[in-house]
């Protein structure tokens, strides 16, 4: 087994990766007087990460596109279904106003038109959460 200790400033910035490793097994970052081991996986992406307290596990990038796109489906569903229950609300919207509740009425297509939007531009939202969660 391979042990390399590295400083934890050129863990955190990424410089210890400019070295070359054939096959890395193990890592262990100093972090004071703490020895903290790290696993590190075939792609050479970590499979955790040191904080000065625990080790948290940090899951591979194959991983989380993996998980992020396994609700396609889903959102997909949703994106369908929403066109004929938005319709739906907006004729219910248009009756009500037929029968004197202008309010209720006004109220209810206002609702379903956002609603509508809102789900369609989800996808939008969820790769903009994406992005910042990569960023930070």
């Amino acid at each position: 087994m391979r042990t390399e200790s590295i400083e934890f400033q050129s863990f955190m910035s990424g410089e210890y990766k400019s070295k070359k490793r054939l096959h890395p097994k193990w890592i262990t970052v100093a972090k004071g007087s703490i020895a903290i081991p790290i696993i590190s996986s075939l792609n050479g992406s970590f499979a955790f990460a040191a904080t000065q307290d625990t080790v948290a596990p940090v899951v591979a990038s194959t991983t989380k596109e993996s998980i992020i796109h396994a609700f396609d489906p889903l959102i997909d569903l949703m994106i369908s279904v929403a066109l004929p229950i938005a319709g739906i609300m907006i004729t219910g919207g248009a009756l009500m106003i037929m029968l004197g509740q202008k309010d209720k009425g006004f109220m209810l297509i206002m609702n379903a038109s956002l609603g509508y939007v809102l789900v369609n531009l989800s996808p939008l939202l969820l790769s903009l959460l994406e992005s910042v969660g990569k960023a930070i």
